[in-house]
């Protein structure tokens, strides 16, 4: 059974390939994503869902705007609550960054590094303790 890390590095490859000529990418529906990357999108959205969580993860790790918002999804829920709450105000331009950079092979690079090495789940309930710091990397990469 394939892993959260492969279908990130898949979703990933598919947003490269959409690259314009001025490195920007445009947003994509979730079943487009999921269906290009070979799969059922009723069976595996949960997978993609937790993808995503990864990518975040990762370009915040990377330093850099979330690439996998650049994926929409019918019914995404941002888990905002407790530690992150803080982050609600800002999520409008967290999410519009990526829509804005000209992304680059080192950029994708960069993102699959920095993949967390535990279940995507954890890493971000022991992310709890830093998430102030954690916010200000994020608008640090969302306004580069």
């Amino acid at each position: 059974m394939p892993t959260t890390s492969h279908h990130a590095t898949l979703v990933i490859d598919q947003l490269a390939r959409r690259r314009r000529h001025d490195g920007t990418i445009d947003s994509i529906g979730s079943v487009e994503v999921i269906e290009a990357c070979g799969y059922n999108a009723r069976d595996y959205a949960k997978a993609y869902g937790q993808a995503i969580s990864v990518l975040d993860a990762a370009c915040l790790t990377a330093g850099l705007p979330w690439l996998g918002r650049l994926v929409r999804f019918k019914t995404f829920r941002e888990n905002l609550n407790g530690a992150w709450e803080i982050w609600g105000p800002f999520m409008p331009e967290i999410l519009e960054a990526p829509l804005r950079r000209p992304w680059a092979d080192e950029d994708f690079t960069r993102i699959k590094a920095a993949f967390p090495t535990v279940g995507v789940v954890k890493w971000w309930k022991e992310q709890e303790a830093h998430s102030e710091a954690l916010l200000q990397q994020a608008l640090a990469a969302t306004r580069q």
